[in-house]
């Protein structure tokens, strides 16, 4: 038997962000570092600068924030992510060098 909603949302289940519409088109398994299983859900969207539709993944009890495809997107905008990896990076060189 096919599985007849393999987004494991309602039918016409979206997100609207900003007025930015976003549309679950699959669910798939993901195993992180920590070898723990969880859910993603690719999500569909169209760039509100070019136009364009891009896809955007997140875990399956998160809402897309991602607003850009890859191309608009601004290159200025640092991860927050790795800013805080390099300031403990830089923590620890400094803590070496005492």
């Amino acid at each position: 038997m096919a599985d007849d909603n393999p987004t494991g949302f309602p039918p016409g289940h979206h997100h609207v962000l900003d007025g930015q519409r976003y549309c679950p088109i699959r669910r798939r398994p993901y195993v992180n570092k920590l070898g723990e299983a969880m859910a993603l859900v690719d999500w569909e969207s169209d760039c509100p600068d070019c136009g364009v539709a891009f896809v955007v993944s997140t875990r399956f009890s998160e809402t897309p924030t991602r607003r850009r495809c890859g191309d608009c997107k601004n290159p200025r905008m640092v991860n927050p992510t790795k800013r805080k990896l390099w300031r403990q990076r830089y923590a620890i060189a400094q803590a070496r060098r005492v």
